[in-house]
């Protein structure tokens, strides 16, 4: 904004003070005008005089007047004077020949009308995009908006790049563009006429689009405008509407997918949701009004090209809108630049607010379609499902992005014999758009390769990663979805499992590159960044679906092992796991994958159970409970046959090894467990060692306890140390225990019980004994034995000269133990999901 400067001005040096604003943009005979109405003199003058202004500051100097006119304030203003000077007299031959000159001039430029005409056409043509399918229609009209100007653009600056278009707006150019004819053959056939039984089957998913025209389809839209009670509330023009509903469709194109029937399939689905679940009764008329005009706008002029390739090309549309959504960003535009028409605005009778509420939620709808949105939306909704509040605003705004969303990728809810069509043109749109790419040498993808793409295969991996998913989720807060919506989607996957088993293995494994169509009914930018376990867990379903006979008849060239493949589809993915840029476009999506892998599956909650029966029967034969009810004998004799002693024993011994110590014996004795004596090394380390050695090693254990290639690793670990141990060891039942544990783990090893559950098993015992060492051990010391006997005794005179008591270190060491226990447990969940197995 320009800077305001303020002068003050008196007249003829009167006591009255003027003040006037001016700014750098003013003119002279702008600031003159100001100069003269402050002075109450015109600024033509008198009829027979003209007023000359003077302008003198305080100290009696001349300013120039002008828009740079230096600031003054009130108590040093500006003299002005005006003088009226006679006017000179006119010479009346040279005022006609002054006249006779216009005539001239003006006569030439009309001789020049036809060349600007033509000039004109020229810069119209140089600005009008080409039409998207490339086909041009001798009877389509370009009419330009009533408020759109021609601005002359010099050659030298006008971009000659590719999809360039700087000079008019697209939305408004596209929204101008349009078969007049059409419209208007539209508007002149009667409206049809539908019986209650169409209607009613209008409410309906399985409302079969393929079996009327477009002119019927745009009265089948006026029916739901009527039935969803906007028209009466918003007390709507039904000629409006249809004159709207005919330019809707004539300004989506002819794509094999995205076009107006794709459209009408949006609106019908999102209108038999509301029926078949009763949220009709539940929204307000104007959340209704906001819904079916999302619906019918959320795909206008599509291009039949989605964001990845529009990001690639460097479009206008992601000139404009910054790569973020730029098809949504530009479908919610054109549908707003048709309601400017007034002709076609069906908002009209909206009160202001209610349509800034209208537009906000429409916007929102529409942004809402974008997959690149999807992992964002469902962790939001999801965050609400359980405990849906319809009385928060942002609530409902949530769910009506859900609907839309369902609605828009619904063709699965809709019988075979309707959906089935839909399949095909969307992989037609697809392979058109691969086509282009590979001409114009830009990225492609591939589900889009007509060459690698196959119908069953990608129907599968898209309804049971994506539908059932997002479907499952809104059931939970709208009511009445399962038999009408949910049922005939499980039907479909169903279908195409069923045909993923008829074909040949060689064939199921090329198809790899399928798995990408998870993500792609819609608009996805982000569909090279599907995560490795959706891969995985498709490769599987393929895989799952071959006879082990087929399996092991065909060839090693022609079949390759489910490892194989895996590896391959790495390789696919590897590319978007190398930008780390990449990586926020899913990030809400990742997040709920770390939640799913965290939900423990049926091996690992019998790991956890196990887990909790040891420590559960470890407390019960416990020697500090066992000292707690005066059984002495049996606490002693417990303690000797703790393995775990051997662990704890251990780490005082490599801790003070590795700080310079010279350890001489470990021994385990009856009465007081374990004992090792070194020299030297640093106490602050060593002391310590035993309780937290013996919790991480035990932490460990437990983690490598949910696999059994994992146990193996932790056995071989846990050997290393008891015969380190046994090096150490100067008495027989130090050697003894660890001799028998060493045998132990050998014969479990090679044991063929379970799959390898024995050694895991075992694993896990000596785990959970060992991260539990410190809990028992602690009590015992610090409560039923003699304190000054204890680690954290020595340890507390030792360290800051016993401020702290040994009860305090102790407690700290124990919580420490805990937290290596939840982390393991937390770890082995997300790490070992898919078993317990190798």
């Amino acid at each position: 904004m320009p800077i305001i400067s303020q002068i003050y001005v008196k007249v003829n040096n009167s006591a009255k003070v003027e003040a006037i604003r001016v700014r750098p943009n003013h003119t002279l005979q702008e600031i003159s005008s100001a100069l003269c109405a402050a002075a109450e003199v015109s600024d033509q003058g008198t009829p027979t005089c003209d007023a000359v202004l003077k302008l003198y500051s305080a100290s009696k100097s001349l300013v120039p007047i002008g828009p740079n006119i230096p600031k003054n304030s009130p108590d040093t203003p500006y003299n002005l004077e005006v003088i009226l000077v006679p006017k000179a007299l006119h010479d009346d031959a040279k005022q006609k020949d002054a006249f006779v000159e216009k005539i001239k001039a003006t006569a030439k430029i009309l001789e020049e009308m036809p060349k600007l005409k033509k000039d004109v056409q020229d810069i119209e043509k140089r600005i009008r995009p080409s039409h998207p399918t490339g086909k041009t229609d001798a009877k389509m009209e370009i009419p330009l908006p009533s408020d759109c100007e021609i601005y002359s653009v010099p050659s030298s600056i006008i971009s000659h790049k590719p999809n360039s278009d700087p000079t008019v707006h697209l939305a408004m150019t596209r929204a101008c563009t349009y078969n007049v004819d059409r419209v208007k053959e539209i508007m002149a056939t009667p409206r049809p006429v539908f019986s209650a039984a169409i209607t009613e089957h209008l409410k309906h998913p399985t409302f079969n689009i393929w079996d009327y025209t477009d002119i019927e389809l745009i009265g089948l839209m006026e029916n739901m405008f009527i039935e969803l009670d906007v028209v009466k509330t918003f007390n709507m023009n039904l000629d409006v509407i249809r004159r709207f509903l005919a330019r809707v469709s004539v300004t989506y194109n002819e794509n094999p997918f995205h076009n107006f029937k794709h459209c009408f399939c949006v609106t019908q689905m999102m209108y038999g949701i509301l029926n078949v679940t009763g949220t009709i009764a539940r929204l307000t008329p104007l959340e209704k009004l906001s819904l079916i005009c999302a619906t019918i706008g959320h795909d206008l002029d599509h291009p039949g090209l989605n964001n990845a390739y529009q990001i690639n090309a460097n479009t206008d549309l992601t000139i404009v809108y910054n790569d973020i959504s730029p098809l949504e960003n530009h479908h919610s535009a054109v549908l707003f630049t048709l309601f400017r028409d007034p002709k076609l605005n069906i908002l009209a009778t909206l009160t202001e607010a209610q349509y800034r509420d209208c537009r906000k939620q429409i916007i929102n709808c529409i942004l809402a379609t974008d997959m690149a949105k999807h992992g964002e939306i469902l962790a939001k909704f999801k965050s609400h499902a359980t405990e849906f509040n319809f009385e928060d605003q942002a609530q409902r705004q949530l769910l009506l992005q859900m609907i839309i969303k369902c609605s828009d990728i619904s063709n699965e809810v809709r019988p075979k014999h309707v959906s089935e069509p839909w399949v095909d043109n969307l992989l037609e749109e697809f392979f058109c758009q691969s086509d282009r790419e590979k001409k114009e040498g830009l990225p492609t993808a591939p589900f889009m390769d007509r060459e690698k793409v196959t119908k069953p295969s990608a129907q599968v991996g898209f309804i049971g990663f994506v539908m059932i998913p997002l479907f499952e989720l809104v059931a939970k807060v709208l009511p009445n979805m399962d038999e009408p919506i949910i049922q005939p989607i499980r039907r479909a996957h169903e279908y195409y499992k069923s045909m993923l088993e008829t074909k040949p293995a060689h064939v199921l494994y090329r198809r790899v590159q399928d798995l990408y169509l998870i993500l792609s009914l819609q608009d996805a930018q982000d569909t090279d960044k599907i995560t490795m376990k959706a891969l995985k867990q498709q490769v599987e379903i393929m895989a799952g679906s071959l006879p082990e006979t087929k399996k092991k008849t065909e060839s090693s060239a022609d079949v390759k092992s489910t490892k194989t493949v895996v590896e391959e589809a790495e390789i696919i993915a590897g590319s978007s796991k190398s930008d780390p840029t990449d990586s926020s476009g899913l990030e809400m999506t990742s997040v709920q994958q770390v939640e799913q892998r965290l939900q423990p599956n049926a091996e690992q909650l019998e790991t956890i159970y196990l887990i909790a029966g040891y420590s559960a029967g470890i407390a019960i034969v416990s020697p500090s409970f066992m000292a707690s009810c005066q059984f002495n004998e049996v606490a002693s004799f417990d303690r000797s046959a703790n393995s775990y002693v051997a662990l704890h024993e251990f780490g005082h011994a490599a801790v003070g090894t590795c700080t310079g110590a010279r350890v001489e014996s470990i021994t385990v004795d009856p009465d007081e467990g374990g004992l090792t004596k070194m020299r030297g090394g640093n106490q602050y380390l060593s002391l310590p060692a035993g309780y937290l050695s013996s919790a991480f090693f035990g932490a460990l254990m437990i983690f490598c306890g949910f696999n059994l290639t994992a146990s193996k690793a932790a056995a071989v670990f846990v050997g290393i140390c008891m015969l380190a141990t046994l090096i150490w060891a100067k008495n027989w039942l130090t050697r003894g225990i660890t001799i028998i544990f060493i045998a132990i783990i050998a014969l479990l090893w090679w044991l063929p019980v379970g799959n390898g559950k024995a050694l895991r098993y075992f694993i896990l015992f000596l785990g959970t004994m060992s991260a539990l060492y410190s809990v028992w051990d602690i009590l015992e010391d610090l409560v039923f034995r003699k304190v000054n006997e204890s680690d954290a005794s020595a340890f507390s005179r030792i360290c800051c000269r016993g401020c702290m008591p040994p009860q305090l270190w102790g407690f700290i060491w124990f919580l420490i133990s805990l937290l290596f226990l939840a982390v393991a447990v937390v770890a082995a969940l997300y790490t070992f999901k898919d078993d317990g197995s190798d």
